[in-house]
């Protein structure tokens, strides 16, 4: 049972799988989160401008932090909304005071906490462990990509917030 309760809380797969088709929300969803530090996130739609969901398992946890570094450095002049948001559904209730504090301390790094998977999975699927979701100002997505744990690529960075910007 305790191997159970850490492979959950550690976001480690207890079976291997294959990859699926994934469809994400072709509409971003409307959900209030919480952040690390117990702020109060709304996400709607339309969001007002271009938002980029990054969504993220515990193994993808650092790149997205470095992800979202990359996307804010070359989408800054755009007005895109660069939003982490971690996937911790199923995590035990007497964990999460924990996973809180190994959150980063920085709070230009807010990663919003999705207990429930309200956000995180129904954007993420079980496709990678981080994946980022481009919506528009209409809050419709314009793109989607399995992102690489190992180094940024600023052309997959340009890629998904050309969605944005249109023809």
């Amino acid at each position: 049972m305790w191997r159970v309760l850490l492979a959950t809380a550690l976001g480690v797969p207890l079976l291997a799988q294959g990859p699926s088709r994934h469809e994400p929300p072709g509409v971003l969803p409307a959900v209030t989160l919480r952040d690390q530090f117990d702020g109060r996130t709304v996400l709607s739609s339309p969001p007002g401008r271009p938002v980029v969901l990054l969504a993220s398992t515990r193994a993808g946890k650092d790149a997205a932090a470095r992800w979202q570094r990359c996307l804010q450095d070359v989408g800054a002049t755009a007005g895109v909304r660069v939003v982490s948001v971690a996937d911790l559904a199923g995590v035990p209730r007497l964990l999460r005071g924990i996973i809180r504090g190994v959150m980063p301390s920085d709070t230009a790094a807010r990663v919003l906490l999705d207990w429930e998977g309200t956000l995180a999975r129904r954007v993420r699927g079980d496709a990678a462990p981080l994946v980022a979701a481009a919506y528009g100002t209409d809050g419709r997505l314009t793109g989607w990509e399995a992102l690489s744990l190992e180094r940024e690529d600023p052309a997959v960075a340009q890629r998904l917030l050309a969605g944005l910007r249109g023809p």
